[in-house]
């Protein structure tokens, strides 16, 4: 499941994914990031991957994956899972994004990443765009 809430103050959406993580999911992510007036192309954004599950998304998905982020945005992925990791970083480079993307395991990495104050805190609460159960942190 994924859902995102943003911060217009510091122009940076936070997106949340668990459980299981399709394909379908991401592409309603990125036309829900599309289609939402508040949020900039050009603002960061970080995912929060921790506690995603199952990974039901391919290489040849997402090589071929359009962000609803600009090419200069900065984003910082936070994961646990070495599969997460993994395509987080194949997603990365099949997108010539080298200077603009970071995959970590620490909150404080992806903050200084982003240039966000250490004392930011993540969103309690995010809703399930696919109309799930909300995930609370």
């Amino acid at each position: 499941m994924i859902g995102y809430t943003t911060d217009s103050r510091r122009r940076v959406v936070f997106v949340r994914a668990w459980g299981t993580v399709t394909e379908r999911q991401m592409i309603e992510l990125a036309r829900a990031l599309e289609r939402d007036a508040t949020i900039n192309p050009d603002w960061s954004c970080l995912i929060d991957a921790r506690d995603a599950g199952e990974i039901s998304v391919g290489g040849s998905f997402l090589r071929g994956y359009r962000s609803a982020f600009s090419r200069t945005s900065l984003r910082a992925v936070l994961a646990s899972r070495p599969v997460v990791v993994g395509l987080s970083r194949m997603y990365a480079l099949s997108q010539g994004l080298d200077d603009t993307f970071l995959v970590c395991h620490e909150l404080p990495e992806a903050l200084a990443w982003l240039g966000l104050p250490q004392s930011t805190r993540l969103p309690d609460h995010v809703d399930d765009l696919n109309g799930g159960e909300a995930a609370t942190g």
